[in-house]
């Protein structure tokens, strides 16, 4: 029998808050993307639960007898409960009213009287707004399971889709995660208000990459689907303004910094650094990009007597950025560079620097000679001790 976590629905019936819940003459339901993954045979990530027929006063009231329930934003009147270390998301029916741009901006309405399939209408896309009680009896009003059948993914409700932008990256990240098709309504729709993905913030844009990223740990074909359609639905200009995209990357490897870095093209990452502090994209990220343009600049454009000259200056942008060495490694694999030379890189660096300033200053060298006769015996020493490595 599939199972929801490690639970059949049977047993998670029998679960000491549902039965209360029921005994209460309230109504349980499983939705969303935890009900699709059943019905998909896949694992979920997520518990979501909402009850009907009850506030959610009463509904804390009750919970709190079996664990700790912590709110998740109170307009958003999501309960996060932790039940014997299984963390459930548990909420009474809600609808949304539009008071602003962007994903935020909505007022979020919830009481009892809001019915289960009004909660589901509000939802993105039909194969997320299908519930189930816990007999295994689904709701399914706007044919989420057919979709499934026929792998399609279509939008729920028009007017919500268009209320919120950040719902056509969903739409895209879900096709490339299910390899399903776009229905013809929701493909047009998608068209006509992708400019509207600009009011989403940066931080929003990048967390969407990051569960495709996620996603792609499992089958590395999603990351590249994404990026496909992304490109079909010429989407990237809205997406990053003012960078230019490779939109046609394979991609060989499920890396952030690495898929980044081909898909702006190696563009000077240093000089564009105003343009991804104003799109607030992660200092960590922007540092990984850098440092791996400035490593592949070196190796490839300056040659490979110059490149050994500059390992220096390498490892020390390498240490201040905390550059992971496993990075590195996947980097040169991926641009088919030399590995033994980034073995003995990363060898000097990890055993660290061994030229003191303060010798170099007992020598009689001063200021700015101190640095660059450093840098030029440190060299000397790579090239001595780590070339053969």
């Amino acid at each position: 029998m599939r199972k929801i976590f490690n639970y059949t629905i049977q047993t998670l019936k029998n679960t000491d808050f549902i039965k209360d819940i029921i005994s209460n003459n309230w109504t349980p339901y499983l939705v969303g993307g935890c009900v699709r993954d059943y019905l998909m045979n896949l694992s979920p990530k997520d518990i979501d639960i909402i009850v009907v027929g009850c506030d959610k006063k009463e509904l804390i009231e009750l919970l709190s007898k079996y664990g700790k329930p912590d709110l998740v934003g109170e307009s958003f009147a999501v309960i996060k409960f932790n039940y014997k270390g299984e963390i459930y998301d548990i909420s009474t029916p809600r609808t949304e009213k539009k008071i602003g741009d962007g994903h935020k901006g909505f007022e979020v309405i919830s009481n009892k009287n809001i019915s289960l399939e009004t909660d589901l209408f509000r939802r993105d896309i039909a194969i997320n707004s299908i519930a189930m009680d816990f007999d295994g009896n689904f709701v399914d009003p706007f044919g989420g399971i057919a979709d499934l059948k026929n792998k399609i993914i279509k939008i729920t409700n028009p007017d919500a889709f268009t209320d919120d932008p950040l719902r056509i990256l969903r739409c895209v990240r879900f096709c490339a995660r299910l390899n399903f098709k776009i229905d013809k309504t929701t493909s047009d729709l998608m068209m006509e208000i992708k400019p509207f993905i600009r009011q989403l913030s940066q931080e929003r844009i990048i967390q969407e990459f990051d569960k495709v990223f996620e996603h792609a740990q499992k089958d590395q074909k999603v990351l590249q689907r994404y990026i496909e359609l992304l490109t079909e639905y010429k989407m990237w200009n809205q997406m990053f303004p003012g960078l230019d995209i490779n939109q046609h990357i394979h991609v060989d490897i499920v890396s952030k910094p690495i898929v980044f870095l081909d898909l702006f093209c190696y563009e000077n990452i240093n000089n564009k650094r105003k343009v991804f502090n104003k799109l607030t994209f992660p200092t960590d990220l922007i540092n990984q990009m850098h440092f791996l343009q400035e490593y592949f600049n070196k190796m490839i454009e300056e040659g490979f007597d110059l490149y050994i000259n500059s390992v220096y200056k390498l490892a020390l942008l390498k240490s201040r950025f905390h550059i992971d060495n496993d990075l590195l490694l996947n980097f040169v694999y991926h641009k088919d560079l030399d590995i033994k030379f980034a073995k003995s890189f990363i060898k000097y660096c990890d055993d660290g620097f061994v030229i003191s300033g303060i010798d170099l200053m007992e020598q009689g060298f001063k200021g700015a000679e101190i640095e660059r006769e450093k840098e030029r015996l440190e060299v000397e020493r790579f090239k001595k001790e780590y070339l053969k490595i």
